[in-house]
């Protein structure tokens, strides 16, 4: 603790330094690594020091008929507001009779030997929890896509107005969960803190120089006042001391020097490859470069608040807090004058979607909106303790006589979700780095935001070449293939090659041959967007496919069998119906499918290009998925045993050798592509090239064993395709009649 921490903290009352001596009594407060990811340090030390959890009053003897459970962290219990917040809550209760009690698990480095990082990790797993254990959580407002799925929809549980009355822009940023086919709001904003520019009034004042107003006008007093001081013998002045921290800051900083690049105040964030990213990104260069240096940016807090006191820097960007009169305070810059930029970092509140009993759920509500409230925020401002998300309170005389309103109203906030991620932390992290290495080191423009646009972006196969060719390329290829197969079906109407095609009845044969085309288009299921529903279809197209193509063989097989039966004699009667089941068993599979079987997995690709694929749920999915591949080799084993009772047919005698290599050379590719589903392929073209080229295969295997020979068999053979024909069939004729005789 500084000499300033120790002066004030003897302004302490004797409850609080016994509560002090107990706490040290408990526990040792162990040494954390400070986490950027809530910047508190200087807060606790300049602004938050006096917070007393007595302040908005205890919740002593408060009727205990409904308990909540909550959670929070920080890493400065003495200087955190979700105590006081929660012992607000408490009175009001109490006075009011609701009969409900919040308790709160606060987590910090005294009491536990989790950090930030930890407890977003143990969030994520108590959410997933049914029955929940806590109903009530406070976390950091970059998790809500992620933690969204487990918290309940506000939306449909709280009046229009209360969620109305925050800032619209930054709750959709930093309040919003967006799914496959939802979007809601998942979280309310309990404060929200931001950075701004000090300026150092006694260098500024003494070259007559204003405090800038843009980027360009900063990096021009600064660099004047340098070479100024050069002359002086002064060498040690630094221009500009950024928030460059390789932490959840850094990342912050980043952001918010993009949004000030935008081209007005009612601007949306900048696209990723826009100039206003890479003209913002250049300048951010050029002033790290030229009036300050990577070890200055990077530089922790501790040295940022050294760097205030000791007047050694002439432009920093900090957190708002009371530092160094000396230094002036003004909102962030921009790119024009007007436009600023300031990333609003803090804890939102949330409700487990997963409180089975209706009282429990409507006393978390009550509570949540009592804690959210306009009233509880006023209160929380008007004590210097926050900055609220809902401007009006900003416009009310009464708490602007004790803060600086017109400052407040004039912060422009982003939230650090518009770079939002499911996996923010892998983001984030990456995102620094490549931003870091432009600005600190010799990676291009180009190159670093193609990095970037690599983390977020997600790849897919489509007709546009701009990515990939191979979409337009398999499109054309499979175009050509089914063209050239729906062509050949000329030849079953052909008289003279009627004896080729004597295998099945001409209506089978076109059955076959769209089971063929069928497998051919299953990958045009990957193009663009991938779905549950086409992962579904995949797998459903696959089985029509194979229905179409080998169960009119099984049909030819059965009604072959050498042994008259009566299943022989059903199936050559009712061959509709022998292949209605088959369809009906392959849609019974579809509708099953649909009840949860796939889920849409990302592959996240270390520099690499993320996309995403079809994943089998482990539990309903592998049962459905089972079932489906059983009935299939039913078949296909059925099919087998009948080649090999019938393998000498001399009806059927070419016939079954050109199946049996359909049959085996279908089953050893049907192998392949579940291995290739289940193999890990970090690219995206070549894990659908391979997918393709092997489902290409199973239908051109399909097609060329069953009807394609046949064609080429006619097409080479040189006696009159005509007279074969007359000839097979009075030979037919003739051992048919004698055996009757």
């Amino acid at each position: 603790m500084n000499d300033t921490d120790s002066k004030k903290s003897k302004g302490k009352s004797k409850d609080e330094t016994n509560e002090d001596k107990n706490d040290s009594n408990n526990s040792s407060i162990k040494s954390k690594k400070i986490n950027s990811h809530i910047p508190q340090l200087f807060i606790n030390i300049y602004k938050y020091h006096n917070i007393k959890t007595t302040d908005l009053l205890s919740s002593d003897n408060i009727t205990k008929s409904i308990t909540l459970n909550s959670i929070a962290f920080t890493y400065y219990e003495q200087s955190q507001i979700f105590t006081p917040i929660i012992n607000d809550f408490n009175r009001y209760s109490s006075e009011n009779h609701l009969n409900i009690t919040i308790n709160l698990n606060l987590f910090t480095p005294a009491n536990s030997t989790i950090d930030i990082n930890d407890y977003g990790t143990m969030i994520d797993t108590l959410l997933k929890k049914r029955p929940p254990k806590y109903d009530l959580y406070f976390y950091d407002n970059a998790y809500s896509q992620k933690y969204g799925l487990y918290l309940l929809n506000l939306e449909k549980k709280l009046p229009e107005e209360h969620i109305k009355m925050y800032n619209a822009s930054y709750v959709n940023q930093t309040c919003s969960y967006i799914g496959e086919n939802e979007y809601k709001i998942v979280g309310l904003p309990i404060y929200a803190d931001y950075t701004i520019l000090y300026s150092n009034m006694v260098l500024l004042n003494k070259y007559k120089k204003r405090i800038p107003k843009t980027w360009e006008e900063l990096y021009n007093t600064a660099k004047y006042i340098i070479e100024k001081e050069k002359e002086l013998n002064n060498t040690d002045l630094i221009g500009y001391n950024g928030l460059l921290i390789d932490s959840e800051l850094g990342t912050s900083s980043i952001i918010e020097f993009i949004y000030s690049y935008r081209d007005s105040v009612d601007s949306q964030y900048p696209d990723l490859i826009s100039n206003n990213t890479i003209n913002a990104l250049e300048m951010l260069k050029k002033i790290s470069s030229e009036i300050s240096s990577e070890t200055i940016m990077k530089s922790n807090i501790l040295y940022r608040t050294e760097s205030l006191n000791n007047e050694n820097s002439i432009f920093i960007t900090f957190y708002n807090s009371n530092f160094n009169s000396n230094y002036k305070k003004a909102i962030n810059l921009g790119h024009k004058e007007g436009i600023s930029g300031s990333t609003g970092v803090g804890y939102n509140l949330g409700i487990s979607k997963y409180i089975d009993k209706e009282n429990i759920r409507k006393a978390a509500i009550e509570a949540f909106k009592y804690i959210t409230s306009k009233e509880v925020q006023r209160k929380l401002v008007m004590k210097g303790y926050i900055f609220s998300i809902i401007n009006s309170l900003y416009e009310e005389e009464d708490l602007c006589k004790k803060v600086d309103c017109e400052f407040f109203r004039r912060i422009q906030l982003v939230g650090r979700t518009v770079i939002n991620r499911y996996n923010y932390d892998y983001y984030t992290t990456n995102y620094r780095k490549y931003v870091f290495d432009f600005v600190f080191g010799n990676n291009s423009i180009s190159d670093t935001l193609k990095k970037i646009e690599n983390l977020t972006k997600i790849y897919s196969i489509s007709i546009d070449t701009k990515d990939s060719a191979i979409g337009l390329i398999y499109l054309c290829f499979v175009s050509t293939l089914s063209f050239l197969m729906c062509i050949s079906l000329i030849f079953l109407f052909k008289k003279n090659y009627n004896s080729y095609f004597s295998f099945l009845p001409n209506d089978f044969w076109i059955l076959s041959i769209i089971g063929s085309i069928i497998i051919l288009y299953i990958e045009l299921l990957d193009f663009n967007q991938i779905t549950i529903e086409k992962c579904c279809m995949k797998i459903t197209l696959l089985s029509l496919g194979f229905t179409f193509s080998l169960v009119p063989v099984l049909y030819k097989l059965i009604i072959n069998f050498p042994i008259e039966n009566k299943i022989s004699d059903w199936t050559e009667n009712h061959k509709y119906i022998f292949l209605f089941i088959f369809l009906i068993l392959d849609l019974s599979t579809l509708l099953l499918h649909f009840m949860s079987s796939y889920i849409v997995y990302e592959k996240e690709i270390d520099e690499g290009k993320n996309f995403k694929i079809c994943q089998i749920n482990k539990d309903v999915g592998y049962v459905i998925l089972n079932f489906s591949m059983v009935s299939k080799m039913v078949i296909l084993i059925t099919i087998l045993v009948l080649i090999y009772i019938e393998w000498n047919m001399e009806e059927t005698y070419y016939d079954l050798r050109f199946l049996i290599i359909s049959i085996y050379s279908s089953f050893l590719t049907i192998i392949l592509i579940i291995i290739v589903s289940n193999v890990i392929i970090e690219n995206y073209v070549a894990f659908f090239s391979i997918s393709a080229l092997l489902y290409i295969l199973l239908s051109v295997i399909n097609y060329s064993c069953l009807y394609g020979i046949r064609v080429i068999w006619g097409l080479l053979k040189k006696d009159n395709n005509e007279t074969l024909f007359i000839k097979n069939v009075n030979k037919n004729f003739l051992e048919k009649y004698i055996i009757y005789i």
